[in-house]
């Protein structure tokens, strides 16, 4: 897309060369916000309260570089969409073993969509007030508590012990939440 808008000479691009930008992925890894809540729901059978869950969240968005710029983007009159890094792939390594993700939370393994939706909600206030979309991971691709199904696997995650990147059909399920939030702001414009 850089090489189309830059095809005329010009040497910069603004945020408004742009009706959206989607950031996907980019080291925004909910699983690290999740796990110890989740686990914490699971252990004391109670939410954390509004107030932790809001101070925490602003805490978590603003940790992660991309975030930052995606924050600038916004301030500039961007539409921002973020797709945060999906949770691990369920089955690829023994994470209940490792000392990963459950085996360090293992009560995020209970966790209900009602608490997942909880912390997506935290997370998407938080973002909402530096303007930017958090768009979920669908709650379909999500298997014991907090992991994506093993059929979204990338092609050689078993081999290579890959529980983070997802396949062509993971990205395409989840392109289904995001792509009408792109044609609804440019229905608006």
């Amino acid at each position: 897309m850089a090489l189309t808008i830059n095809g005329n000479g010009r040497e910069t691009l603004v945020p408004a060369d742009f009706d959206t930008v989607i950031f996907y992925g980019a080291r925004f890894r909910v699983t690290e916000f999740f796990g110890p809540y989740l686990h914490w729901i699971d252990e004391t059978g109670q939410v954390p309260s509004s107030a932790v869950l809001r101070a925490s969240a602003r805490t978590f968005v603003a940790y992660t570089r991309a975030y930052r710029i995606a924050r600038e983007l916004a301030k500039a009159g961007c539409n921002v969409l973020f797709v945060p890094a999906p949770f691990y792939t369920d089955g690829i390594t023994d994470i209940d073993r490792q000392g990963r993700f459950l085996g360090i939370y293992p009560g995020a393994a209970r966790a209900t969509a009602d608490h997942r939706a909880l912390l997506w909600g935290a997370l998407a206030e938080a973002a909402a007030q530096d303007g930017i979309t958090i768009v979920p991971q669908p709650e379909d691709t999500v298997t014991r508590g907090a992991l994506t199904h093993n059929v979204f696997a990338s092609a050689e995650a078993a081999e290579q012990g890959d529980t983070g990147h997802k396949s062509p059909a993971f990205a395409a399920r989840w392109m289904q939440d995001v792509w009408p939030l792109t044609q609804a702001r440019a229905k608006a414009a």
